[in-house]
């Protein structure tokens, strides 16, 4: 990777000079008559050294061997600027044209990352808000696998607590209307239609066997052991309703974890021994000494009735994630809303009292995600009334512009999808303008009968050494994206290149009959750039165009 070829150079260079440094940039340049890439490494040294970065670049310059490159310059106000060698564009075209599917893979890491997405309530469908944290948690998976890491992915079921049993109660009236019973769905229960399609399953496979159940004081099914068998059977129903959701996006979790499990096996009780030394108790209530590393204020676990809150099990499958079943994770990732930035301080001081690094749980909030039409928001359902499924934004714009208007964004940054542009067959939208490329790509190669020859000495148009280098750029963008936990770089990535191929499309003749030798290289050329967003839009799992129409 010509990246690590400048960074090790530059670092050769400094060892020699006897200068430390490890905080300095290697990219590309804005404009290529300075070069094909550039580092700010004198930039940086000048306020750690006071002198001149001129100066310094200079010094660095003069350490680095001539042969290595075309040419090593110095700009103003101190760039050191490297022009690559023909040698090195052509080992790249061969790599790619020897790896195609593989090229941008990394080799195997040692170390194990547990990713949890989505882990939405199975009380109703997903919608629109779960979409961007599928989306995220899945590109970041396939991202991170690209780059070596070894990666499982979760779901966490919350199917323990009061919301489990209001769907159980919720199921069972709808059940009961269904027999024209005249009992009215209380005010707080769930009023979605997927409350009624359980319903009508339940009926389906039990007949008229609840009808004489009821509901006690608390709104909640009065008989346990029926209360029980609607609860599981909703779950079931519903956590189907999740995975064939998941699916439609192209979206595979890996794991289901069940908080139940979690309650009914021990985990809990084992946990709270083990942070022992870190609680004490007030009014009669268990609480974790958390602000001892870096928390707010100290959290309950059990409260004076002898019921733990919800931080208390959340501990317990934290911990559980990090080691089970004789499998260890190195890091952890949890995506979340960004209703819960409260309570990330509270988990990781958690963490830390049971002996793990705070710094190995990562966790990154999904933004708020909006769809507009004509200019204005539309977030309720024309069926239901009720926020978009994911079922529904599948309908309306496909998996894989959702894929890529979520998948292209950061998640610092508040998503908005204009479905008018999503829809479009216009180079303004920017997926289409990705898959164009390809597409044009493909169209060109159909049509060239020459053999390739990836020599890239012939390579010298300003367009072509402008693609070449974005060529190159493709595995540094993988590496970065996955150190940042930044997905969203692979389809800035993938619209520069485009925008680079269609450039260089409208103004180089590819084939040229008077001089077969440069067509051969061109033809090369335009087969790699192909490949690279074909796996580029693997990494996101959307589908590469070979034609547009």
């Amino acid at each position: 990777m010509i990246f690590s070829k400048i960074n090790n150079l530059i670092i050769e260079a400094l060892n020699k000079l006897e200068i430390d440094i490890s905080n300095f940039v290697v990219d590309k340049t804005k404009n290529i008559k300075f070069g094909d890439f550039y580092s700010n490494v004198c930039l940086v040294l000048s306020k750690q050294l006071k002198k001149n970065p001129l100066e310094i670049a200079n010094l660095i310059k003069e350490q680095i061997k001539s042969d290595d490159f075309l040419e090593v310059s110095v700009q103003a106000p101190g760039f050191l600027n490297f022009k690559i060698k023909p040698t090195d564009h052509a080992q790249l075209l061969n790599s790619i044209y020897q790896q195609k599917n593989e090229f941008g893979n990394f080799t195997k890491k040692d170390l194990k990352i547990n990713i949890e997405y989505v882990s939405a309530n199975p009380t109703g469908f997903l919608h629109i808000a779960h979409a961007a944290n599928a989306i995220y948690g899945d590109t970041l998976a396939n991202l991170l696998n690209t780059y070596g890491y070894s990666v499982e992915t979760e779901y966490y079921i919350n199917d323990a607590g009061n919301q489990i049993d209001k769907l159980a109660m919720s199921v069972l009236v709808r059940y009961l209307q269904l027999f024209n019973q005249s009992i009215q769905l209380p005010s707080d229960a769930y009023h979605g239609n997927e409350i009624n399609l359980v319903a009508e399953q339940l009926k389906a496979k039990y007949n008229d066997q609840f009808i004489n159940a009821t509901l006690n004081e608390n709104e909640c099914i009065s008989d346990q052991e029926v209360n029980s068998l609607i609860k599981q059977f909703s779950i079931d129903f519903m956590l189907a309703e999740i995975k064939k959701d998941l699916a439609s996006i192209i979206t595979n979790i890996q794991t289901y974890t069940s908080e139940l499990m979690i309650r009914n096996s021990g985990l809990i009780e084992k946990t709270l021994k083990k942070i022992e030394p870190y609680t004490y108790v007030l009014d009669n209530a268990k609480w974790l000494k958390t602000t001892l590393f870096g928390d707010d204020k100290d959290r309950v676990l059990v409260k004076s009735d002898g019921s733990y809150t919800y931080f208390t099990p959340d501990i317990a499958y934290h911990d559980y994630k990090f080691s089970h079943d004789n499998k260890t994770v190195d890091k952890l990732i949890n995506i979340w809303g960004t209703d819960h930035l409260g309570y990330i301080a509270r988990m990781k001081a958690a963490m830390q009292t049971l002996g793990h690094n705070p710094d190995d749980l990562i966790v990154v909030c999904a933004q708020v995600m909006k769809l507009t039409k004509n200019n204005e928001e539309f977030k309720l359902s024309k069926r239901s009334g009720q926020s978009l499924t994911i079922k529904e934004l599948v309908e309306i714009i496909g998996a894989d512009a959702l894929r890529w208007f979520l998948g292209s964004s950061s998640m610092n940054s508040h998503v908005v999808i204009d479905v008018d542009l999503a829809l479009s067959k216009s180079n303004n939208n920017p997926l289409y303008y990705v898959q164009y490329a390809h597409a044009r790509a493909n169209q060109v190669l159909n049509k060239q009968h020459l053999e390739f020859d990836f020599s890239a000495d012939l390579l010298t148009d300003e367009k072509e050494k402008e693609l070449l280098n974005q060529l190159h750029y493709f595995k540094h963008t993988i590496a970065n994206a996955a150190q940042l936990y930044e997905p969203h770089k692979i389809a800035t990535y993938l619209y520069d290149l485009a925008q680079l191929f269609h450039n260089y499309y409208a103004n180089v003749k590819i084939h040229d009959q008077n001089n077969l030798a440069v067509s051969a290289q061109r033809y090369s050329l335009v087969w790699c750039v192909k490949q690279v967003i074909a796996n580029g839009l693997a990494i996101m799992k959307i589908q590469p165009y070979d034609s547009m129409f």
